[in-house]
């Protein structure tokens, strides 16, 4: 039967808006998984049949999640929209409720795990949600307040922007809201670069994504080769249908390979993972020694990396996972490289930017609040509904865009 928005059930109350709230935050950790029906159960201390007194199947409750979202983000922006005259206000207004509410709501990364008609139905909430922040910001392009910008595009990546708290508690660390919060406004308005016209990214990318060419005579090569299309494949995957929603046969079909070859060139799922989330450290800790080793303006070397980690997060022939839903599918170990690999990323950009405020090519800011804050203005680019070439390369420029010189006209 199909379904529609107007026939989804009224907004949830009690306990099954209870249920919903440990399901987004389980969502937000773990993806969609086999076991999210039970473990959701446990944390409630409610037995596995009891949740489908409330909720059909997993997928139900999945649906349920990113509905709950989307109204209560439509909620939040009619609190917004009804505190202030101000466009710029509104939507920096918008922002701060969502970076400082609790619970947190779900990351509706995983929409290929539904069914069409539940896709559907989440498809037109989100779209008519980014319709009215578009209309929000077209008012304020109209009153010249905000640059003339793509209104469409600027509303997505306020959301990811809104989105950001969640990931970067698991990703990262717990991070002060308030700090946070700053850290977005720091950019999000009038930019990080002293003098715009500077910090234009460059034409060529920092750490170019060089695809592997075998020797054909060597047998290493060739397994290396293979495992590296493996993995270009199943980051793409991941990146566009979310972690939990992605299995060792998806990415054998898109290879055109069988699901013994993935396993014989990296295994399991969670090496599969594992391995996919190393490669994009690996390549991250790449980019930001090219962006160190860069003999410009510090402003610009930064601008060029956020433009290059949108292009390189969403490139079909190379391309690099991006931390998003689904840390806790991560192993054990991984997430203690993962530590370390955060932990010097920061120090590096934090070494950048500090060097960019010395030189005068960046605002005096407050670092560490713009260190928190600077990835959730691009992680939501690649899990974004349209991927082609085109749309990939607007908005890498928007964002590099907003970096450095903000919104405000």
């Amino acid at each position: 039967m199909s379904l529609s928005v107007s026939a989804v059930a009224d907004p949830a109350t009690g306990r099954e808006r209870e249920i919903l709230t440990v399901a987004s935050a389980h969502l937000n950790t773990m993806g969609v998984s086999v076991e999210w029906f039970s473990d959701i159960a446990d944390t409630l201390g409610l037995t596995r049949p009891a949740l489908y007194n409330y909720f059909a199947d997993r997928e139900d409750l999945q649906f349920r999640c990113y509905l709950m979202a989307c109204d209560e983000l439509g909620q939040r922006f009619d609190v917004a929209q009804a505190s202030h005259e101000d466009p710029v206000d509104t939507l920096t207004g918008f922002l701060a409720i969502n970076l400082t509410a609790a619970p947190e709501l779900a990351v509706m990364s995983e929409l290929a795990a539904l069914r069409p008609e539940q896709r559907d139905a989440v498809t037109a909430r989100q779209d008519g949600l980014v319709t009215r922040i578009a209309g929000e910001i077209r008012r304020g392009i109209d009153a010249g307040r905000i640059r003339d910008l793509d209104a469409r595009l600027l509303a997505r990546t306020l959301l990811g922007l809104a989105s950001w708290p969640s990931l970067l508690s698991r990703w990262g660390s717990p991070a002060d809201r308030t700090l946070l919060t700053r850290g977005v406004h720091s950019f999000l308005l009038r930019g990080l670069a002293t003098r715009p016209a500077e910090a234009a990214p460059l034409p060529e990318r920092l750490a170019p994504l060089a695809p592997v060419r075998p020797d054909l005579f060597s047998r290493a090569d060739i397994s290396a080769a293979r495992r590296e299309s493996v993995l270009i494949a199943a980051s793409a995957l991941f990146n566009t249908r979310g972690i939990g929603a992605t299995r060792v046969d998806d990415v054998a079909e898109r290879l055109g390979l069988s699901k013994r070859i993935v396993y014989h060139h990296v295994g399991q799922k969670q090496d599969l993972v594992d391995a996919c989330v190393e490669r994009a450290y690996r390549y991250s800790a790449a980019l930001m020694s090219a962006a160190e080793a860069f003999e410009g303006p510090r402003i610009q070397a930064l601008t060029t990396a956020i433009r290059d980690i949108v292009l390189a997060n969403s490139d079909p022939a190379a391309c690099i996972m991006v931390p998003y839903v689904g840390y806790g599918q991560v192993g054990a170990a991984e997430q203690a490289a993962v530590r370390g690999h955060v932990a010097r990323m920061i120090g590096g950009y934090r070494t950048l930017i500090t060097a960019g405020i010395a030189e005068g090519s960046l605002r005096p800011i407050d670092v560490e609040a713009v260190l928190l804050a600077l990835p959730g203005l691009f992680c939501w680019s690649a899990n974004a509904p349209d991927q082609s070439a085109d749309d990939v390369a607007s908005r890498a420029e928007l964002l590099a865009s907003i970096a450095a010189r903000g919104i405000l006209a």
